[in-house]
């Protein structure tokens, strides 16, 4: 007679528990909250951190943030965490997508950079002093910054060209240094670079201007949304030709998981599913 054993898997091994993975943290009542599991086995955390913030930008590739409060920012990674303090109010702030480099526009206009490394920072003060309504950062510190009248694209080195046309949420991919970004002035989307300026990559004829941009997790397509409309658009940057899915309002936000978005408040948007699909996020389990 044979005997068969089973051998079931359970989350102690050696005595030790298997910690969940983190998709992403938030901001709840200004206190930072873990989204911890899968896309689709999603759940909030139930840590309750004391620290108040006022912001979050997370990196699109990497589970970095940079945390905003009235006076601080606060780079943070699974790693370590470094907090620098600010001489005021941030205004907007911009993460690369490997989370090495963020930018900071505070309320007096003032726009600074710094470098992020594990436990330290480099800082690089830039030459620009204007009002920043949209500003993102590359993986090599390329930093580009637009307002109502002007887009400046500022190299590492504090190069700065600019361009007499405004932007909206402006990107850049993993190891790039070329910028994406909205032109609700010409209805479409553009590229920009100090060689090219300015150039359409695609028109948005019966598309709503967006209001978020972002990535897929291969960086071959763009995705659009508007937070009113009931739509997500992709563009294959090959091919410039849009698809339009039909999906609940909803807004790109950066998880630090490639391909996967805050949606809503207690929703993903997965666009490594085809197609795209929203995940509920699950409350904070009880304890047993």
């Amino acid at each position: 007679m044979r005997t068969l054993i089973l051998f079931v898997a359970t989350s102690a091994i050696f005595g030790q528990q298997l910690a969940e993975p983190t998709i992403a943290h938030v901001l709840s009542a200004g206190r930072l909250q873990a989204i911890i599991g899968i896309p689709g086995a999603a759940r909030f955390s139930t840590e309750q951190p004391t620290t108040r913030y006022t912001g979050i930008v997370t990196a699109s590739n990497a589970q970095v943030s940079l945390l905003l409060a009235p006076d601080t920012a606060t780079w943070r990674s699974p790693q370590a965490s470094e907090t620098i303090q600010l001489l005021t109010r941030p205004r907007a702030a911009a993460i690369s997508p490997n989370g090495s480099w963020f930018a900071i526009a505070t309320a007096d206009h003032l726009l600074t950079t710094y470098h992020a490394a594990i436990a330290q920072h480099t800082y690089t003060p830039s030459d620009l002093d204007t009002s920043a309504d949209a500003i993102a950062i590359a993986d090599n510190g390329t930093l580009l910054v637009s307002n109502n009248s002007d887009t400046s694209y500022v190299t590492p080195q504090a190069v700065a060209t600019t361009f007499p046309t405004s932007v909206e949420c402006p990107l850049f991919a993993p190891g790039s240094d070329i910028a994406l970004a909205s032109s609700t002035t010409a209805h479409a989307i553009v590229q920009i670079a100090p060689n090219s300026g300015v150039a359409i990559i695609a028109t948005l004829p019966d598309i709503t201007a967006p209001t978020s941009l972002a990535l897929s997790a291969d960086a071959s397509t763009l995705w659009l949304s508007h937070e009113a409309s009931p739509t997500l658009t992709a563009l294959p940057l090959r091919s410039g030709q849009l698809h339009t899915y039909d999906i609940s309002p909803g807004r790109l936000i950066p998880t630090g998981t490639p391909g996967v978005f805050l949606w809503a408040t207690n929703t993903l948007l997965d666009t490594t599913r085809t197609p795209p699909e929203t995940l509920l996020i699950a409350p904070e389990a009880a304890q047993q």
